[in-house]
């Protein structure tokens, strides 16, 4: 039972791990293109 329960641990920090850095790279893919934007005069998001 412990090793279930080690487990599922493992696997959910893994996954919140991965989707904490999905989150950063978009934020850093959205400011860059708020830099292209604002270089070529429109404003995509």
């Amino acid at each position: 039972m412990k090793f279930v329960a080690i487990t599922l641990l493992l696997l959910t920090s893994i996954f919140l791990i991965a989707c904490s850095a999905n989150q950063a790279s978009n934020k850093i893919n959205n400011s860059e293109l708020e830099n292209l934007a604002s270089k070529y005069g429109g404003v995509y998001v």
